[in-house]
Order: structure tokens, then sequence, then C-alpha cells
């Protein structure tokens, strides 16, 4: 089962979202905001369970969205990302972009728009550790398999 964790500091959002990934059988997990989302990212991490996604509302308070995924980056950590927002503008879309975000779903949205992502990021591979990159070109080389 996918893990996911949900970033959104909207109690009424976060409630209906958790609904609709529950239901369709996902592990969900709830931050209030950024700062709590990165407590939960970095406990996950040093568990057998890790988070498989991170849906993330862009403005929270204490810690947003955007300086949420520049902090992920930082940390290295691997770990696909949706982005949730009510500010979908081309500025906004390209700051996503430039963090290498490349999903995100517009608010007001609806169930099935949010399954299909999901659904659509899951089925990708995962970002790739920086300190992974020679080991991952060796075994290439070798013609080894992963």
């Amino acid at each position: 089962m996918k893990r996911i964790l949900l970033a959104e500091d909207e109690a009424p959002t976060r409630r209906s979202i958790s609904i609709v990934l529950n239901n369709a059988g996902y592990c969900l997990e709830e931050a209030k905001d950024g700062l709590d989302a990165l407590e939960k990212l970095f406990a996950s991490q040093s568990n057998s369970y890790p988070i498989d996604l991170l849906l993330a509302d862009i403005f929270m308070p204490g810690m947003t969205g955007l300086e949420l995924i520049d902090e992920i980056q930082k940390q290295g950590l691997a770990l696909s990302i949706v982005v949730i927002t009510g500010y979908a503008d081309d500025r906004m879309k390209a700051q996503l972009l430039r963090r290498g975000c490349s999903h995100f779903i517009a608010k007001p949205f609806e169930p099935g728009e949010l399954l299909e992502c999901v659904a659509q990021v899951l089925m990708e591979e995962k970002p790739i550790h920086a300190d992974s990159d020679e080991k991952i070109r060796r075994q290439i080389k070798d013609g080894n398999r992963m």
C-alpha cells in the first residue's frame, strides 16, 4: 500500500482529501503545515515504511509549501511531490518547475482529478539521490540490473 503525506493547513480541505484518498485505499498521514510535514517526513525515513508521496499546499503558516520543497531537496530526500494550490498562475508554475515539481493540482478540483494525478505520480520513479548516481552508472556499465 502506498503511503501519502498530506500537508494542508485548512482543516476542511484536509478532511475532504483524506476521505477521497482513504476510500481509494491509500495509507494517508496528515500534517497541518510545512513544519509538521517535515517532522513526519524525517520520522518516516527512519522506519521501514517511508512516505511515497507528498501532497503539499503552497500557502501554509510557519513553513510554506515552497520552503518545504526546498528543505526536502536540501536534505536529499527521494520523494515524489504533488503541489496543491489555489494560485496556479504562470509565475507559480515556473517556481515549481525550477524546484523539479512538474505535478500540481489547482484548487478547486474534483476527486477524480486528484486520484488520477496521485496514481500517475506514484507509477513514476522516485527521484534518485545524487550520491547513488555513480553506483547506478557502474551497474549499467557492468550490465547489472537494479
